[in-house]
């Protein structure tokens, strides 16, 4: 009795270690062949630098933006009139060097 008990034991080991094996191997062919898939021709070329040009825009003070009023008048009144537009005129340039002076610029 003792013989046919180690005897089943023995087989049962063979067994179990067999289809441990058998797993192993399939585990194993599972792998290679899902690596064999991800394997192409591929040909690498070297990146090439690509420039990007951008422009960040300066908020303008709203005092800059305002708009200047034009003196008009009867041709009677000419000297002042033109005196007048002459001073919008000096207020105007200088509006623009204000803006020139904020971005930057030359004034």
């Amino acid at each position: 009795m003792r013989s046919s008990v180690w005897l089943l034991i023995a087989v049962i080991r063979k067994t179990a270690l067999h289809a441990v094996c058998r797993m192993r191997a399939s585990i194993g062919l599972l792998i290679v062949l899902a690596l064999s898939g991800c394997c192409h021709d591929t040909v690498i070329t070297k990146p090439t630098p690509i420039t990007v040009e951008t422009i960040r825009l300066q908020a303008v003070h709203d005092a800059l933006t305002n708009p200047h009023p034009v003196a008009e008048g009867p041709l009677s009144l000419c000297p002042w009139v033109a005196s007048d537009r002459k001073r919008e005129l000096e207020a105007c340039n200088a509006y623009k060097a204000a803006i020139r002076s904020q971005h930057g610029g030359e004034q």
